[in-house]
């Protein structure tokens, strides 16, 4: 019966450092396809991280998805002000 116990400890312990591990990993990974569509030029600055959690993973997703905002709000300023530009460039051609 010690055997058995040992062997059941064993098999709890390792489930729930898959479980466990699978809950570390999994944001993770969400987070560097993001960065990498992003970097890759093929990025959604729309989509956003799910916070699930107030440990550091949902605080790493939490500042992710302002930086991504930030992002989205510069490009946005940005392609407003090279409209302005053009069309003040075009005003002058003419």
């Amino acid at each position: 019966t010690l055997i058995g116990l040992v062997i059941l400890c064993s098999v709890l312990g390792m489930g729930a450092g898959v479980f466990f591990s699978r809950m570390i990993t999994k944001p993770l990974k969400k987070t560097a396809i993001m960065l990498k569509d992003i970097a890759e030029g093929d990025g959604d600055l729309t989509v956003r991280l799910n916070v699930k959690t107030n440990d550091e993973i949902g605080d790493m997703a939490k500042w992710f998805n302002k930086l991504i905002k930030n992002f989205q709000k510069m490009i946005i300023k940005f392609k407003k002000n090279v409209e302005i530009l053009v069309n003040m460039m075009l005003s002058q051609s003419i």
